[in-house]
């Protein structure tokens, strides 16, 4: 199984500042059950955004993706130039893209499934709530943030959303080639 886990608000928005703009343990702890025994390829930046304590992610196979050969990725951590060179590496039965946005890009075109917990997070910038503003490239731009690159829902047919087994704030939903 290849799939995508990412955690957005309804406008797409999955970072701002290179970090998670919010903080739900209860959905790390779900990301970790999800991801545990699997292989995970993250892009340098998603890399970096992880403390370093918890860095590799333990009980995983760990690839990141970056095109230049950064100098804090540790030797012993699995690198790759493309998904394609990524997919080679794997040594797991399940491969989850866990980010960011450029590897989630690329990673759709392999993935079978797109997890997706929904955050209610209404994040102000500037004092502009972005739930106001339209779902678009410019958004990024404008104010900062990273969006999760839109997916066909003809290709990707959305399941129900249900609530976050450990927190009724969030929702969960699955969307499956």
């Amino acid at each position: 199984m290849i799939g995508m886990i990412v955690a957005m608000t309804e406008l797409g928005v999955i970072g701002k500042g290179g970090t998670i703009p919010w903080r739900y343990p209860a959905d790390m702890r779900r990301f970790k059950e999800m991801t545990m025994g699997s292989t995970v390829i993250m892009g340098r930046k998603t890399w970096d955004s992880i403390p370093d304590r918890f860095r590799p992610l333990p009980g995983r196979q760990n690839i990141i993706l970056s095109t230049t050969w950064e100098t804090n990725i540790p030797h012993y951590i699995w690198r790759a130039r493309s998904v394609e060179e990524a997919l080679s590496m794997v040594d797991k039965p399940d491969v989850w893209f866990i980010g960011g946005s450029r590897v989630y890009e690329t990673g759709l075109q392999h993935a079978q499934k797109i997890d997706v917990t929904w955050v209610p997070d209404v994040l102000p910038i500037d004092g502009v709530s972005l739930m106001a503003l339209p779902a678009s490239g410019d958004v990024a731009l404008v104010y900062g943030v990273t969006l999760m690159p839109p997916f066909d829902q003809q290709v990707f047919k959305p399941g129900p959303r249900i609530v976050h087994p450990y927190d009724e704030r969030l929702q969960l939903q699955t969307f499956e080639r």
